[in-house]
């Protein structure tokens, strides 16, 4: 398409370190809005490839917001150069135009690596603090309160796992296995109060788990909780069995409050299970609080 050649020319000055000391943070601010802003209009109107304009904004999102691994464009700024700047931003409504393009990529197909750029933009948006993203900005952003968890709903999709192996790893990474040596696997077993032959979705972990005891299998078991709900396995019965442990199992039934641990001949009974939701997905519930709260103060204005 035509504008295509000048999205990707944009995209790649953005991260020319010193065509951007050239040029300045507050100019290259506001060309970065103005471009994020008629970039949003030419994809709502085909006038762009989606394959590079979602590279292009997530490169000018990045500029501006930073990501894990970016500072935003203001970190390393004077006083009065980073206040110019952020009234730049917020004279522009850029927080709100980042937020409504981030959502509007969920319509397009893109490539995996693209995905998961968004992803990572996603889950930076709702944590940093220096973006302060909240109930009002929400609404802003969505058009109006009543349309902002709908939104907020959007955000938190964009920002789940994309892949099989990212949910396993979430198990895995604090005990250093591999993720090939983890798998869900179905199996028939015994649960109180169900017929016979009940089928659970188990999480195996065929490598040995160095150091296992009760209270480290107990942890993995509420890692393997969050990672159900995310693989959209059933989260009322949790199972993970320690295959490379020998006789180690651990469960955790939803309905009946309770759950054990065995380590061979060693039984530890549970009496909860604490979900170590990712720090994004604890500011999505926040949010999700924070639009209640917002809606009642609404009503009695």
């Amino acid at each position: 398409m035509a504008f295509d050649r000048f999205v990707r020319r944009y995209a790649s000055a953005l991260s020319d370190s010193a065509f951007i000391d050239e040029l300045g943070p507050i100019p290259a601010t506001t060309n970065a809005v103005i471009f994020g802003h008629r970039l949003s209009r030419l994809l709502e109107r085909d006038g762009v490839s989606p394959r590079w304009a979602t590279g292009a904004q997530i490169a000018t999102w990045r500029f501006l917001w930073g990501s894990d691994d970016l500072p935003a464009v203001t970190e390393h700024l004077d006083d009065e150069t980073a206040e110019a700047v952020r009234r730049v931003l917020s004279d522009a409504g850029a927080r709100a135009t980042t937020l409504r393009g981030l959502v509007a990529a969920l319509d397009h197909a893109v490539e995996s690596e693209t995905e998961a750029a968004l992803r990572d933009t996603a889950r930076h948006l709702l944590t940093d603090t220096g973006f302060g993203l909240d109930a009002a900005l929400l609404s802003e952003a969505a058009g109006g309160h009543a349309m902002a968890s709908g939104f907020l709903s959007a955000l938190s999709q964009m920002a789940e796992p994309i892949s099989a192996g990212e949910i396993v790893e979430y198990v895995l990474a604090p005990i250093g296995i591999p993720r090939s040596s983890a798998e869900w696997r179905t199996e028939k077993i015994r649960r109180a109060g169900r017929i016979p032959g009940y089928q659970a979705t188990t999480f195996v972990i065929r490598a040995p788990v160095e150091g296992l005891s009760a209270r480290l299998a107990h942890e993995i078991l509420e890692r393997v909780a969050v990672a159900a709900h995310f693989a959209r396995q059933d989260t009322t019965y949790v199972r993970a069995c320690f295959e490379g442990n020998g006789k180690a199992v651990a469960y955790w039934d939803e309905n009946a409050k309770s759950g054990l641990v065995m380590i061979n001949d060693q039984i530890e009974d549970l009496d909860s299970l604490n979900l170590p939701w990712p720090y994004w997905r604890v500011q999505v519930d926040w949010l999700g609080s924070q639009l209640g709260g917002l809606g009642t103060a609404e009503l009695s204005a």
